[in-house]
């Protein structure tokens, strides 16, 4: 392995033969040593923080633009998450979301509430679950939520969380969106 004075003196020689070429003296401040004979580890009493997060805090409340009373509040945040399986789980739900108001639209009944116990959408390295409370969510509160799901990761980071949506401060469904 070459050391960084050899690197030095073939640039030098580089730049001196250079149609150009000017001759740079190192400055007398700075002293040249053997990167490769240097020891750069960290001493044992040392460690290395963590980069900057950059997650709103636990809890963060959102509240819906198109609802102004339906919040949906993020906490708990986990480790980072695939951002295509993030986005799969999404998309999945969204598509659910899109049958279930279709028949409703079919039916004439524009409240149609979310009747399953749970849902649960699962991708490669990802899944989404929502429970709805008392059956009070609807299909059209949880596109919103969806949506909100999805501003909150492109605006911050894909990473888990849990979810708690609020309309007119009551719950209507928890959720979490996690890694496998």
């Amino acid at each position: 392995m070459r050391s960084f004075s050899d690197f030095l003196s073939t640039a030098l020689v580089i730049l001196s033969t250079s149609a150009n070429a000017a001759v740079i003296d190192p400055p007398s401040n700075i002293l040249l040593t053997d990167l490769a004979a240097s020891n750069t580890s960290l001493p044992s009493n040392q460690t290395i923080s963590p980069p900057p997060s950059n997650l709103p805090p636990s809890p963060y409340i959102y509240p819906i633009p198109t609802a102004p009373t339906t919040t949906v509040t993020f906490s708990s945040y986990t480790h980072p998450l695939s951002e295509l399986s993030a986005i799969q789980c999404i998309l999945a739900a969204t598509e659910d979301v899109a049958v279930a108001l279709e028949a409703a639209l079919r039916d004439h009944d524009p409240d149609r509430v979310v009747r399953q116990r749970y849902v649960r959408i699962d991708a490669e390295h990802a899944w989404l679950i929502m429970e709805p409370i008392e059956m009070q969510m609807t299909w059209v509160t949880w596109g919103q939520t969806l949506k909100a799901l999805r501003e909150f990761l492109y605006r911050w980071e894909f990473v888990g969380f849990r979810f708690v949506v609020e309309e007119e401060g009551v719950t209507v469904a928890v959720g979490e969106l996690s890694g496998r």
